[in-house]
């Protein structure tokens, strides 16, 4: 006889044969054995799970229009006097689809105020050029300073 265990979560796969005398015991006591008071008669919550998105529909084989976060491990807080609540793991599946949503109004905000500075700002240099052009005065340029120093050593 062979018994083939599974792990869907991980992956793990595992293929056990068995000799003659323990498939007999496998058949005839394990149907029989009842459940162990307080160990096999209680179900316990899950407390740990995955985080992302992509492993939490790889463990369930969920779709990728199926919504994750119902599947998500919760944990229920028990604070007093105060109304029970549900801790998630850090889903990267929730802050990833609400994060983008909320940061897009301040990123366009940023770039249009971002253009506008620098629109401003070329409107100011083109004008600084310009009054610095104007302030200069007529000849003082370097090929006109070098014609007149030639001009004049020529004439002496």
């Amino acid at each position: 006889m062979k018994l083939s265990f599974s792990f869907p979560a991980t992956g793990y796969q595992k293929l056990i044969g068995m000799d003659k005398e323990r498939e007999l015991f496998m058949r005839n006591v394990w149907p029989r054995a009842k459940n162990i008071p307080e160990l096999t008669d209680t179900t316990v919550p899950r407390r740990l799970g995955p985080k992302r998105a992509s492993r939490i529909r790889k463990l369930f084989s969920l779709s990728k229009e199926d919504d994750v976060l119902q599947y998500a491990v919760r944990k229920p807080l028990n604070n007093e006097g105060s109304k029970t609540q549900d801790q998630s793991t850090g889903d990267s599946a929730s802050s990833y689809s609400t994060c983008p949503a909320t940061k897009a109004p301040a990123y366009c905000s940023e770039e249009t105020e971002n253009k506008e500075e620098a629109a401003e700002y070329a409107k100011l240099l083109t004008k600084r050029m310009k009054e610095a052009k104007e302030k200069q005065t007529p000849g003082t340029d370097c090929q006109e300073v070098q014609a007149a120093l030639s001009e004049s050593f020529y004439l002496v």
